[in-house]
């Protein structure tokens, strides 16, 4: 398995947040601190954001 991966959050299809992490541990983690904050903006889970971990080879 990769120890590194990047995390990107689409809105509308536009990527607007790019990350890399050691671990997927890491990222699991940014991923959902990213949700549970547009959760909060938007009080309840937005269709139109999307979220992707994908290793970096």
């Amino acid at each position: 398995m990769a120890d590194r991966f990047t995390i990107t959050r689409t809105t509308n299809g536009v990527a607007d947040i790019r990350h890399t992490v050691h671990g997927y541990g890491a990222a699991a983690d940014m991923v959902a601190g990213l949700r549970g904050a547009d959760m909060a903006m938007f009080n309840r889970r937005p269709e139109h954001i999307g979220y992707a971990i994908r290793p970096v080879k």
